[in-house]
Order: C-alpha cells, then sequence, then structure tokens
C-alpha cells in the first residue's frame, strides 16, 4: 500500500476504510509497540480452572506454505500434556474461529500478519492486522468500512488477497471470556504492531500474548513455534508455573535459536497481569 503525501478528502477516507494491509511499511511503526509488551520475566502462576484444556491449532498458511509435520508435531505434543486439540486450516480460520477463541487455553495462529499506516487530520494513524484463511470477497466490504476487517495481501504471498481482522474486531466481536489460564500465540508477521489489539483481548481475559515484532520468515517462525510450545510443556511438566513456564520458552527460543537471520525478528511477550486497562466499564 502506497503511502498518501496529501491530506485526503473525507470522502476519500471513507473510500479508503477497505483498505489494503500491507505486510509490512515503515520501520517507524516499531514505535507502536508501547506499554502492553512485557520483557521481564515474570514468575506469578494463575489458578487452575479445573475444566477440559482445549487447544487451538489454526494453521491459515496450510495453503501458501503448508508444514503439515510442524501441525502434527504441535498436535503431538499438546495431546501428551492433556489438552483436546482443535485444528483448523486454510479458510477454516475464518471470523467465526476468531469470534470463538475464548474456547480455548492455547490458541496457536499460523497466519499471515501485517501493519499498515493511516494519514489522518490528527496524524499518522498505525493498525495491525491478524490474517484469516479466508480470500478477500467484496461481501467483506461493509465489514471493512466498520473497521472490523481490511483487505490484506501479505508479503510473503503477494499475489494474493485475504480477509484480516483489526483491533476492532476483538473488541467487539469476540464472545466470552479465555480460561484464567490462558495464552495465545500468533506466528505471524508484525503480530505485536498493534497494542490495541493485544489490549482487546486482555480485556477478554487473556492471560499472555506472544508474537514476532518484525516480519518474518516462515521457515523461522516454524521453527520456532515449535521449539517455543516444546520448551513450554517441558518446564510444565517440570513444575514451572504456567505464565513463567511460557515466559522461560520465549527466552530459551530467542537465546537457542536466536533472531531471524533475514529480518532479526524476535518473539515478545506481553502479561495481562501487567496490563493496565483504560476501559472504565
Amino acid at each position: 500500500m502506497a503511502r498518501r503525501r496529501r491530506r485526503a478528502s473525507k470522502a476519500e477516507r471513507e473510500r479508503q476504510r477497505g483498505r489494503l494491509l500491507a505486510a509490512v511499511l515503515a520501520a517507524a511503526a516499531l514505535a507502536v509497540l508501547a506499554a502492553v509488551l512485557l520483557l521481564p520475566r515474570h514468575s506469578g502462576a494463575a489458578p487452575s480452572t479445573g475444566n477440559e484444556r482445549l487447544a487451538l491449532i489454526a494453521d491459515g498458511l496450510s495453503e501458501d506454505f503448508p508444514n503439515a509435520t510442524l501441525i502434527n508435531d504441535l498436535k503431538h505434543m499438546l495431546e501428551e500434556a492433556g489438552f483436546k486439540v482443535v485444528v483448523k486450516e486454510g479458510r477454516q480460520v475464518n471470523l467465526k474461529l476468531y469470534e470463538e477463541l475464548t474456547k480455548y487455553s492455547v490458541v496457536i495462529l499460523r497466519v499471515h500478519g501485517g501493519i499498515a499506516l493511516e494519514y489522518t487530520p490528527q496524524g499518522v494513524e498505525y493498525f495491525g492486522g491478524i490474517f484469516t484463511g479466508l480470500p478477500w470477497r467484496n461481501n467483506y466490504t461493509k465489514l471493512g468500512e466498520q473497521r472490523y476487517v481490511a483487505k490484506a495481501r501479505p508479503l510473503l504471498a503477494p499475489h494474493k488477497l485475504y480477509v484480516a481482522v483489526l483491533p476492532r474486531f476483538f473488541q467487539e466481536k469476540l464472545q466470552g471470556r479465555f480460561p484464567n489460564q490462558s495464552v495465545m500465540i500468533v506466528s505471524a508477521c508484525w503480530a505485536t504492531a498493534d497494542p490495541k489489539t493485544i489490549a482487546a483481548l486482555f480485556n477478554h481475559g487473556l492471560g499472555m500474548y506472544i508474537g514476532w515484532n518484525h516480519k518474518v520468515t516462515v521457515k523461522h517462525a516454524d521453527q520456532a513455534l515449535y521449539m517455543l510450545v516444546k520448551y513450554a510443556l517441558q518446564e510444565l511438566r517440570e513444575g514451572k508455573p504456567w505464565y513463567q513456564a511460557w515466559e522461560d520458552a520465549v527466552y530459551k527460543v530467542n537465546t537457542v535459536l536466536g533472531p531471524d537471520p533475514q529480518t532479526h525478528a524476535l518473539l515478545f511477550y506481553a502479561l495481562r497481569s501487567h496490563y493496565v486497562s483504560t476501559n472504565k466499564t
């Protein structure tokens, strides 16, 4: 998406509301990482819900970059740890699935992701999007105008257009609350680019959010995802508290595997226990 150097008219801005999410634009967008991204390690444990533990693996990349071995390995590891695992692929990674993410204690989204910017009279607005596996169709235009979704072109598959969800989607369409012990891993470019997305998930009870701080190659992201889940489940078997296990796993991945050799991306995480909500309700 090209940057606009003139101030758009109100009518033009309305037409742009179904705007195209580019997978990466300016390095200046790193400034929006803001206060919800926390690097210090945290040792507090969350209470167990006592309910059946559900895990979701949503592989929106299954058509563009299939990796059946990774998905099977993740499923097997989570089942061995006592989770009932649901796997969704391709177009099954849809808006309804995203509305119901609160069913799961562990959410793994292997998807495209993006950031974009828009010039407004108030200044530059950054926004991030998490892709679905749905190809863009004109029937999504109204949701785009309402800023729930955006037409999105992934960096790694630039010939395609997908539906990506924006922060307002999670703010208003996400149903219910996450279990007390819950973590979402967004294995996507720029997954931590928009604090509004993370804040919306925290307001629905998500305990921990993990994602990439930059564009990331599929090969590196897949290696990191496997290691992250493996390390975290090992830590949990050894008796580590829930969130400490995932924090330690992030630290180990960034240390052992290191940053993406092509893009220098690292995993970041955020904890709801350190998040101060601005929601007065």
